[in-house]
């Protein structure tokens, strides 16, 4: 078999064979040694153990050739962020995540209040100047950034509005606590109730960290308009039945459901 054919015939071996060797220092040591050996001359090679050797050199031509998207150099780490810089000609990291994945986890490390807001950032960083990038008022932290800081506070407050559930706290422990004893079942309100809370910490959080790490800025006007189009879509994913509650959701939210036949 030639050595174009064999590649052809096993293109998803070789790319996984080069994406572990640039995973591990130590298999990247181990290539560089094999190279060197098979570039020595040795007498009696036949045409098979040629098209090995002709196989090896091709991975690693290919690891040299995607490295530069999989690497960069990082120096003091100052201006390297993981989530935004474009690492890879296909995108940055944050706008290859699932999206409804993200906000899921997200939400639950914000119930657990595990998000590295700078409150937490303070153990062990000394500067105490850590003001809240959505408002620049007082100190970053879980109960501020939800939702009792002015710009996510105006946020919630329509959020509450849409979802008719005015008596939501905007303070995170109530809100929380409300949340944990209310009915979970797979009722529209229900349903809606979990999407909205989880929409909302995501693209808030989001925001947030756009503007502390990107220097990226959008009003609490364009981030409510993209939550509620998030929940829209959401909403649109569900086969309902017409019911007065569904209808009356549906009118809230100026969209069409998928009702069952």
């Amino acid at each position: 078999m030639k050595f174009n054919q064999l590649l052809a015939s096993d293109k998803k071996r070789t790319l996984r064979l080069v994406l572990v060797r640039l995973a591990d220092e130590d298999a990247l040591r181990e290539s560089d040694r094999k190279a060197s050996q098979l570039a020595r001359p040795t007498p009696g090679r036949n045409s098979s153990s040629s098209c090995v050797i002709n196989f090896w050199f091709c991975v690693l031509d290919l690891r040299g050739k995607i490295k530069r998207n999989v690497r960069k150099v990082l120096g003091n780490g100052k201006n390297t962020n993981v989530w935004y810089d474009q690492w890879s000609s296909v995108g940055t990291l944050s706008d290859m995540v699932n999206n409804r994945d993200y906000m899921m986890q997200g939400s639950k490390m914000a119930v657990k209040r595990k998000l590295q807001t700078q409150d937490r950032m303070m153990a062990w960083n000394n500067n105490n100047d850590m003001k809240c990038p959505l408002c620049k008022k007082v100190n970053d932290s879980h109960n501020h950034l939800l939702f009792e800081c002015d710009f996510s506070r105006i946020i919630w407050e329509d959020l509450k509005v849409k979802m008719e559930e005015k008596s939501l706290s905007n303070n995170w422990d109530a809100l929380i606590n409300q949340y944990a004893g209310s009915v979970c079942n797979n009722s529209i309100r229900s349903i809606l109730k979990r999407i909205v809370f989880a929409t909302a910490v995501y693209n808030i959080w989001k925001e947030r960290n756009n503007r502390l790490f990107a220097g990226k800025v959008k009003d609490d006007k364009i981030v409510l308009k993209i939550i509620s189009e998030n929940v829209k879509l959401q909403l649109l994913g569900l086969k309902v039945k017409k019911t007065s509650n569904v209808e009356r959701i549906a009118s809230n939210w100026d969209i069409k459901l998928n009702y069952k036949s």
